[in-house]
């Protein structure tokens, strides 16, 4: 027989029981009197004092419940039931300790028949016989276990001996597992640590105590965004950091500014490279800052557009367009680093700084937004109840009006330069400078990022003063407006003269002083006053705002001739040149543009200075000369265009009659001198 499996359990105490049937017997000898014998009649006796009792109880109780008639036949039912369950129960105990002590009869008649005969049943003696059943063969030695006994201490020696290696080999791999687990967690806590010092803000999950968070958004971002501001910190088996995103969905992205001539790439945004998969952790956290930043900005300027439509935003599935000009338009677009047609260009010509000037500005703009509206949290209170949404941050609205800003200083610029070249080919002194005006002042306590925004969002003016002639002279002052683009506030300067004059009488006597000459256009063509404007008190005109390049044009196209108009009247007053006035008398016409012989009406020169070719044009300064000589009708045609252009003396009426260009002032002391001949 085999031995059981070995057991390194110690054996448990020897039992307070009998430890075998002689034991057993002995103490119920000891204790009950008449043996197993007693036992038995014992247990008849108050098996029948049970049933007695109960059949008396039972009739107790069917006596007192006459009454309830109803409630009798329920009650006797259960009792029924009940007193057949009881009596089952007894009849099992007694038939069970029957058998029992029948069969401890029958063992105890192998060792002592006496004894036993004195409980076994004539019955069974006769059916079995004493001393057909013992128990001393189970501890009997056998043959075959005595031989084995060596093999089995043998094998109980080599199962300890595995058991006690099952039990190393389990530890040595509890130990590599607990050694990995500590090089783990030593590497993820080095990594956050480090990304610690490097100044993030890093703390346990508010729903997940074990495990570590990094803030990489605003605060001040807008709802949608400021849930996924902490990013979880989630530690994979070798004990690196997995980043869990949100809405960026682990695709770092960028904004991508492009921009198109006559639908053809000229200018395009830098993008940076991807990071690689092994990047340390703190670049990683910074990605995902940069990523999450764009897809806010992304988000805030789609808002913005919707609201944009009637300044050339056209919102795209997955583009943001503006339509700066005729030709030119500028694309906005959220591409990804790993996008293999996202071109990573380096900036190179004008066209792509200017690209990426618009992207680093929209960036700052967001930035300045998060800034404003924390300052607004910081003045006003919470306010009780559900309040509407923010309104959309003003990011593309301050690159429009910054582009239109630019674009009107350059038309500006490129119509004063025409303009002047026209006047001073015809041999006037007229000019024009550019001052562009200080910057807004910010305040001491803003900072570099906060200054650059307000100038951002404040382009500073520009101021030109125009010389026509030495008498007539204007100040254009340009102003910004997000709203209406360019505005321009026209301002009529004193005549340079008398301004010498001024300087004249504070060394003469003032009765040897002529009046100093004014400016015509002050009394003869004054900027246009719109309805609901007012003058001074001095009777001058106040500052009139031109909301457009055009109305501004339009207004110096009418200045230019009434300005030379009478500007040659004055060269009436001096002579031909050599101090003899001429004659007859000249007087100016009534459009303020001719001038006409007030005597014989057969003479009269007109002024004009219109647009010629296609938008946006150039400047001409032209001069038609009308006489009768000798009953004929003559026509004389001059004009001046800027020297830029391709110049081409332009004939009048009659081929024969144009004349080429020259110094104004010559050919109208030449004209009206030959017109007082006639």
């Amino acid at each position: 027989m085999d031995s059981p499996p070995l057991s390194l359990q110690s054996r448990p105490p020897p039992g307070r029981g009998p430890q075998n049937i002689a034991e057993f017997l002995r103490r119920i000898n000891a204790q009950h009197p008449g043996g197993f014998r007693g036992l038995k009649d014992d247990l008849e006796k108050r098996t029948k004092k049970n049933d007695t009792e109960n059949g008396t109880q039972e009739d107790i109780t069917m006596a007192e419940d006459d009454v309830a008639e109803d409630d009798r036949a329920v009650k006797s039912k259960d009792i029924q039931t009940a007193r057949m369950e009881l009596l089952q129960n007894i009849y099992a105990a007694h038939a069970t300790s029957k058998y029992t002590v029948d069969f401890l009869t029958l063992l105890l008649s192998k060792e002592n028949p006496q004894q036993a005969a004195a409980t076994l049943p004539q019955d069974l003696r006769q059916q079995v016989g004493i001393g057909t059943l013992g128990a001393t063969m189970l501890d009997a030695p056998s043959t075959v276990t005595q031989s084995r006994v060596a093999d089995n201490k043998m094998i109980a020696i080599g199962k300890r001996l595995v058991e006690v290696n099952n039990a190393a080999e389990v530890a040595l791999a509890a130990a590599n597992r607990l050694r990995k687990e500590i090089t783990a967690e030593t590497r993820y806590w080095n990594d956050i640590l480090t990304v610690k010092e490097k100044g993030w803000s890093i703390a346990p999950l508010p729903d997940d105590p074990s495990t570590m968070g990094v803030k990489v958004g605003f605060s001040n971002a807008s709802p949608n965004f400021r849930a996924d501001s902490v990013v979880p910190l989630r530690r994979a088996e070798d004990g690196s950091i997995h980043l869990e995103l949100g809405k960026t969905g682990g695709d770092s992205k960028r904004l991508l500014v492009r921009i198109l001539k006559n639908e053809k790439l000229v200018g395009e945004s830098s993008l940076p490279d991807p990071l690689p998969s092994d990047a340390p952790l703190d670049d990683r956290v910074r990605e995902a800052r940069d990523s999450l930043f764009y897809h806010e900005l992304w988000h805030e300027l789609n808002r913005e557009g919707r609201t944009l439509l009637a300044h050339g935003i056209h919102l795209e599935k997955d583009k943001i367009t503006y339509t700066a000009d005729s030709s030119r338009t500028i694309t906005f677009q959220l591409v990804s680093l790993e996008d293999p047609e996202a071109r990573d260009s380096v900036c190179s010509s004008e066209e792509d700084y200017i690209a990426q000037t618009i992207a680093l500005a929209l960036a700052l703009l967001l930035s300045n937004a998060h800034r404003q509206t924390q300052a607004k949290r910081a003045e006003k209170s919470a306010m009780s109840g559900n309040r509407p949404p923010p309104p959309p941050y003003s990011l593309l609205l301050p690159i429009i009006t910054y582009y239109r800003h630019e674009k009107s200083l350059e038309t500006c610029v490129d119509f004063f330069t025409s303009y002047c070249n026209v006047l001073q080919s015809a041999g006037l002194k007229s000019s024009f400078t550019m001052t562009e005006q200080p910057l807004h002042p910010s305040p001491s306590s803003a900072t570099p990022t906060e200054a650059l925004a307000a100038t951002l969002l404040n382009p500073s003016d520009v101021q030109f003063d125009l010389t026509i002639t030495p008498d007539s002279r204007l100040r254009i002052l340009t102003r910004s407006c997000s709203s209406f683009g360019m505005r321009f506030a026209v301002y009529i300067l004193p005549s340079s003269r008398a301004t010498e004059a001024g300087g004249a009488e504070s060394k003469s006597s003032p009765a040897a002083t002529p009046t100093p000459p004014t400016n015509p256009l002050e009394t003869v063509f004054p900027p246009a006053i719109p309805d609901g404007w007012s003058r001074t008190s001095s009777g001058a005109p106040a500052d009139v705002q031109y909301d457009t390049t055009g109305q501004l044009f339009r207004y110096l196209h009418q200045a230019v001739p009434r300005a030379l108009t009478w500007h040659c009247s004055m060269l009436l007053a001096q002579g031909d040149g050599i101090g003899t006035p001429i004659k007859p008398t000249w007087i100016v016409g009534d459009d303020q543009t001719s001038l006409a012989d007030d005597d014989m009406e057969k003479f009269d020169i007109h002024f004009d200075f219109p647009i010629v070719g296609q938008d946006p044009g150039y400047p001409e300064l032209h001069v038609t000369v009308d006489s009768t000589v000798e009953g004929k009708r003559v026509h004389k045609d001059w004009r001046w265009t800027d020297p830029r252009r391709t110049s081409t003396a332009m004939s009048g009426g009659n081929a024969a009659d144009a004349e080429n260009s020259g110094n104004l002032e010559d050919i109208v002391r030449e004209v009206l001198s030959g017109a007082s001949a006639h």
